[in-house]
């Protein structure tokens, strides 16, 4: 699982949005709902201030590590209060000239929180088999 890079920064702006949602298939599911969770729990729009070198570190992260799509850690969700999480991009990022050498960069994405992982530290998400008939 790839991780947000230490060069950026740690921390989104406080202004964020976030849509609330189940994360699971089946919200019936009482047994073991863990197991289950296969879907975001969370969509998110996150926003960093960064300059024109973090912006290319940046990009970099987002065209090169993450090949536009791959899911990653975040350090600012633990400090929200979720653990086992990883983030996925739901689009392209976002970025916008602030002024003079700095950028704000809007991380539209989606949560998956309290997902436990294995011992590689990627997400250990199991999705029922269908039944061959």
């Amino acid at each position: 699982m790839e991780a947000w890079p230490s060069t950026l920064p740690q921390r989104v702006m406080v202004d964020y949005e976030i849509d609330f949602r189940t994360g699971l298939c089946d919200e019936g599911e009482t047994r073991n709902p863990q197991r289950l969770r296969t879907h975001s729990e969370r969509e998110a729009t996150f926003q960093i201030f960064v300059t024109a070198a973090e912006l290319e570190t940046f990009k970099t992260f987002w065209n090169t590590t993450l090949n536009q799509s791959a899911p990653f850690t975040a350090p600012w969700l633990e400090s929200m209060g979720y653990e086992y999480h990883f983030l996925r991009f739901l689009e392209a990022p976002g970025w916008t000239h602030s002024g003079g050498n700095y950028w704000v960069v809007s991380l539209p994405v989606e949560i998956i929180a309290n997902v436990e992982t294995d011992s590689e530290g990627d997400p250990a998400i199991w999705i029922p088999e269908e039944e061959e008939e």
